[in-house]
């Protein structure tokens, strides 16, 4: 691990001055030491844990010994007995595993980071700075973080390969992102294809690998099981999970681990993606839907073909026009709502509203068609969450609405796990945000100084504030993720 040379000068230095009385004993079966990482970028304040597999000669994992641990400047980064580091300050280090007189090194970076772009998912979050570098936070399942592991982090932490990225989006366990070229590279869990690797399997997918066959792309969405993206010239394409048709080419019950085309002709502006359903929004502003019809999602009022009955309900395999004849300039999928803005800016939701995430300021079960969210507001732009959705207004104000028994409305309640709103609420603090993305159980922000906030449940340190669960179960107003200025 690591590069050749530094890795001869670490090990020769370990041996030399960390313990040049020590030498290995001939019985001894450990033959090589091996970290989990190479290299690692994180924040000030961050902690993460180091791993060091021992192995024999024959590259067998061996148990049972012990592990000493060094960092080359303690000021910047050190490292406790158990392989936990914690960043002090800004700068470059090497950190030392051994174990009977072998070693290995990682190369640990501390940054400091500003986001222009953050992404909130289930469990998980995302950012890019303004060069384009990715990090992520929070659940590392399967490599959702991309940095190299599968364990969580309550700091952001650099995506590994050094790519340089135009936008991000973090799903349910996985994440996808395009390059400065409009390749999409994705990383996490590949069990229903959603990574489009061709293929789908169990295994952790712990840095970004490109997405198989795809054209050029210029705006992606990773939804729960599935992703969209679409192309310069407007033509859409998803992959992944197509149990309902919500990859929108025809087809359902299957499922689809590269890029296929989504039917019917239609040049989109945009596509977005929630559990069972994507929607888009035509060139002309009209609103398509496809997928899961269930509740409403899809904004229709009768189901002609191509959509089938099932018996979960009926089940659109090709684009559907929003019932009405509105223009929205802009469309979020949530999980099983989606809401939209008109010329002007009032917002419309539409499907399920078992929490209130339609924003009408009614207890209605859901709505088939769209639906004003109430109070009267204009927004410029909107984000839809799980089981939330919220927006911003033109001078920057955050307004959130359903869900909240896990503090994601940032309106300071939240405490009971039955706590929803079916209007719109101001996020507490008094922040002016540029930037605003509604996910799992958070919603995450980014302000016109540049400065990332998010709220919300905390269960995997989705939150980025360097806690997890555990000590800071959740935050009912926005708080300041950490390592930025």
């Amino acid at each position: 691990m690591g590069t050749p040379t530094l890795k001869r000068l670490l090990v020769t230095l370990s041996t030399v001055t960390l313990a040049c009385s020590e030498s290995t004993p001939p019985s001894s079966p450990v033959a090589t030491v091996e970290l989990s990482l190479d290299t690692m970028t994180i924040v000030p304040g961050a902690t993460m844990r180091l791993r060091a597999i021992a192995r024999d000669s024959s590259g067998a994992p061996l148990a049972g010994f012990k592990t000493s641990w060094f960092s080359t400047d303690t000021r910047i980064v050190d490292v406790d007995t158990l392989g936990v580091l914690n960043a002090r300050a800004t700068g470059t280090v090497a950190v030392i595993a051994r174990v009977d007189g072998h070693a290995d090194s990682t190369r640990i970076g501390v940054v400091q980071v500003t986001f222009v772009q953050v992404s909130a998912g289930a469990n998980h979050a995302c950012g890019l700075t303004a060069l384009g570098r990715a990090f992520c936070w929070g659940n590392g399942f399967a490599g959702a973080l991309g940095f190299g592991d599968t364990i969580n982090s309550t700091a952001p932490v650099a995506v590994a390969g050094g790519l340089s990225f135009t936008t991000i989006s973090a799903g349910y366990s996985y994440t996808c992102a395009l390059t400065t070229t409009g390749i999409p590279y994705c990383w996490g869990s590949n069990f229903v294809g959603q990574l489009g690797l061709g293929n789908i399997d169990t295994a952790a997918h712990v840095v970004p690998q490109p997405v198989t066959g795809s054209p050029t792309l210029a705006t992606l969405d990773a939804g729960a099981f599935h992703t969209c993206g679409r192309s310069s010239s407007g033509a859409a394409y998803c992959w992944g999970y197509n149990s309902q048709g919500e990859n929108g080419d025809g087809q359902r019950g299957i499922i689809e681990p590269a890029p296929h085309t989504v039917v019917g002709g239609v040049s989109f502006a945009s596509v977005t993606t929630g559990q069972t359903h994507s929607c888009g929004v035509a060139s002309d502003s009209t609103a398509f839907c496809w997928g899961n019809g269930s509740a409403g999602i899809l904004g229709l009022d009768s189901f002609p073909a191509p959509c089938v009955s099932t018996g979960t309900g009926p089940q659109c395999p090709e684009p559907m026009l929003v019932v009405g004849s509105t223009k929205y300039p802009s469309l979020e999928a949530g999980w099983s709502h989606t809401c939209a803005l008109v010329v002007g800016g009032a917002a419309y939701c539409w499907g399920s509203n078992q929490y209130g995430q339609l924003g009408t300021g009614t207890p209605a079960d859901f709505s088939a068609t769209p639906v004003v969210v109430s109070g009267g507001h204009t927004f410029v732009s909107l984000s839809s969450g799980t089981a939330h959705s919220c927006a911003l207004t033109s001078a920057g104000e955050a307004w959130c609405w359903g869900a909240g028994g896990d503090g994601r409305l940032g309106d300071g309640s939240g405490t009971s796990g039955s706590y929803s709103s079916s209007s719109p609420l101001p996020a507490a603090g008094g922040l002016i945000f540029a930037v605003l993305s509604a996910g799992g159980g958070i919603t995450c922000g980014v302000t016109t100084s540049g400065t990332t906030y998010c709220w919300g449940a905390n269960d995997y340190g989705q939150l980025g504030i360097g806690a997890d669960y555990a000590s800071v179960p959740m935050k009912l107003t926005p708080t300041r993720i950490l390592g930025q200025p």
